[in-house]
């Protein structure tokens, strides 16, 4: 499921943009205005401020390229394997020239939204993904399998300015309910709404929702990217979300997966900052 399963998780494609500005030299975090990633995208984009590039904004053949090149291929060499869908831009009308910026428009298996999760917590760097990772012989012998491939895909100056501003939406964001105590997260929340029986249903009446949360942790020195994705919260609560729904999810999974991994907290003040 993890590498067949598409689902529409929202909100994480909006970092994509920011990465795609920020390699541009144009991110400026802190200047509180809302960008465009579209020539017709005006929705701000939490904390960010992403300045336009040389004048224009992101064209729509760009932005179809940050969303491939960016998320990358999943290379499993599985059977029945894919990389996601996206409509080819050139066929893209009315908000479909709009949706893929914040993440609807796309669909992806979720160990592909992992692995590029993954660039930002390589420093830039995407590391192809694997199943297995060792074989023992007849004999007992244990063997590794091959390393995975890498290569950089984003400056570590762009990897940085991601992963400081996804620690900024666990700690003053959506994601405040994936808070550890004295562990730094840094994440995403997505919220999908699902297709079911070909439509996606009116809201309050039959809409149903994909409510996600990807992090990994301790984000000084990421040793872990863990995804939570709800299929079909209740829908009529604001139970719905990404960051009501599935960060509650991580935060009780965190202490588990570290105790299990030996992972220490690479410092003795992580976590937010107290206010």
């Amino acid at each position: 499921r993890l590498k067949r399963l598409h689902r529409t998780f929202g909100g994480f494609d909006k970092f994509l943009c920011g990465v795609e500005v920020s390699e541009a030299g144009r991110l400026n975090p802190v200047c509180g205005l809302p960008v465009q990633c579209s020539g017709a995208f005006g929705k701000p984009l939490g904390a960010l401020c992403l300045q336009q590039i040389g004048g224009e904004h992101i064209t729509l053949s760009r932005l179809a390229n940050v969303i491939t090149d960016r998320m990358g291929e999943v290379a499993l060499a599985f059977p029945g394997e894919s990389n996601g869908i996206l409509k080819d831009w050139k066929q893209w009308e009315g908000t479909e020239q709009v949706t893929p910026s914040y993440g609807y428009g796309v669909c992806v298996p979720a160990i592909q939204l992992v692995t590029a999760v993954n660039v930002i917590a390589n420093n830039g760097v995407y590391v192809a993904p694997r199943l297995v990772q060792a074989t023992i012989g007849a004999d007992g012998e244990l063997t590794d399998a091959d390393p995975s491939v890498t290569h950089e895909v984003l400056s570590p100056t762009t990897a940085a300015q991601m992963n400081e501003l996804m620690q900024d939406v666990v700690c003053d964001g959506t994601a405040s309910r994936a808070q550890v105590d004295g562990i730094t997260i840094a994440g995403k929340t997505g919220t999908g709404v699902k297709q079911v029986d070909g439509r996606y249903g009116v809201e309050g009446e039959d809409r149903a929702y994909y409510s996600s949360f990807v992090g990994f942790f301790p984000a000084e020195a990421p040793a872990v990217t863990t995804l939570i994705s709800i299929d079909e919260p209740p829908p009529d609560t604001q139970d719905r979300f990404g960051g009501t729904a599935a960060a509650p999810v991580f935060k009780a999974v965190v202490p588990a997966i570290m105790h299990q991994q030996g992972i220490q907290p690479p410092t003795a003040n992580g976590g937010c900052p107290q206010k």
